[in-house]
């Protein structure tokens, strides 16, 4: 698998999604000062923005190869460790600040109308 080809679709996401998502946040409230504040969008931008770390986390391991399961600050390690240290710590990002699921769960009723998922 090449670089590009793995690099690709994390690129590809970004750009098509922050952009909108972006714009619904700041444009929420602009026009009327009394809108309630963006639920929502902020639940959306948490959700991508850990889930795309992720993405990114798991492209560079790829890119890495097996030696990228080194620890961080190991000299003969791909990035000296960083890519194995990334990928660590956005598990914890999914979890940090509500777990994407719940994110996903507050996307789903307040955006969607969709019922509790009990």
């Amino acid at each position: 698998m090449t670089v590009a080809l793995v690099l690709g679709s994390p690129l590809t996401v970004a750009t098509v999604t922050v952009s909108p998502i972006f714009r619904m946040a700041i444009l929420k409230g602009e026009n009327d000062p009394d809108t309630p504040p963006p639920t929502t969008e902020a639940s959306e931008y948490k959700l991508f923005a850990t889930e795309y770390s992720r993405r990114l986390a798991s492209a560079s391991m790829d890119i890495g190869g097996p030696g990228a399961q080194l620890r961080v600050r190991t000299k003969t390690a791909p990035m000296e460790g960083r890519a194995e240290s990334t990928y660590r710590y956005t598990v914890i990002d999914t979890i940090g600040g509500g777990s994407s699921e719940i994110q996903k769960n507050i996307i789903a009723r307040r955006a969607l109308g969709l019922p509790k998922n009990f």
